[in-house]
């Protein structure tokens, strides 16, 4: 069977109930891929978890490792989605009394659903532990999407026991036509913060080159005078500070 190139999109829970040993293994094993409604709800869970660390869950502890992780990670965030009649409401519940996890479930359903009709040479796998989102997702039979439990994927990744629904995949997965590459609906992930940090950096280094250069001048002039007055003539500058008058 020729090697088949996978996505993983990931949901909130599927990213609470693991750790940074997990998200750098399964990266291995294909794209890591995460909608912009789930990296919101992880880095809300973040900001409230460091407001009492002390008495922090496990889910809210990952939740911090996450979000140091990401950044420095080539997981990629997509804002890919697209509506089907299936993924929009729970069996003969009307979306209007569903809770705000089962809405946010169905919304990450049509996240992969639209990953996986955008990336038609890939085969998406969704990584959630809902197990009616699972349901529904292997319920639609499209041949480059399929979902599995976090657990299982773990498994796989760390144990090589590839998961039957994935296996299956693989096993009825052909290549569609592709529509188009990302383009910028899909980039790594960068904080809001992370712009003006690396102004910030840049500036730093910038200060610091500065005052070295400074510190040598003044040690040259100070060890060598006459070198360094033939020197500083040359560049057409004004007097250097503490450069004696020319006689």
């Amino acid at each position: 069977m020729a090697h088949t190139v996978k996505n993983f999109l990931f949901d909130r829970g599927a990213i609470l109930a693991t750790n940074s040993h997990f998200w750098k293994a399964a990266a291995k094993f294909g794209f890591c891929l995460l909608p912009q409604l789930v990296v919101d709800e992880v880095n809300r869970t973040a900001e409230e978890a460091s407001v009492n660390a002390s008495q922090n869950s496990s889910a809210e502890n990952a939740a911090v490792e996450f979000m140091r992780f990401l950044p420095k990670s080539n997981w990629q965030v997509t804002d890919l989605i697209k509506t089907h009649p299936e993924l929009i409401t729970a069996d003969n519940q009307p979306s209007n009394q569903l809770s705000r996890n089962a809405r946010m479930s169905f919304l990450v359903g049509q996240y992969a659903y639209g990953v996986a009709d955008h990336e038609r040479e890939r085969l998406t796998i969704l990584v959630t532990d809902d197990q009616t989102l699972i349901r529904k997702i292997n319920e639609l039979n499209i041949d480059q999407l399929c979902a599995t439990s976090a657990i299982a994927v773990k498994q796989w990744v760390f144990s090589g026991e590839i998961p039957s629904v994935i296996e299956r995949a693989q096993g009825t997965f052909k290549v569609g036509q592709k529509i188009s590459k990302y383009g910028d609906r899909v980039g790594r992930y960068r904080s809001k913060s992370g712009w003006r940090q690396l102004l910030l950096n840049i500036l730093g280094v910038s200060a610091i080159a500065a005052f070295l250069l400074v510190i040598s001048l003044l040690v040259w002039q100070q060890t060598q005078p006459r070198q360094f007055n033939q020197f500083w003539q040359k560049t057409g500058l004004p007097s250097f500070p503490l450069a004696k008058p020319r006689t």
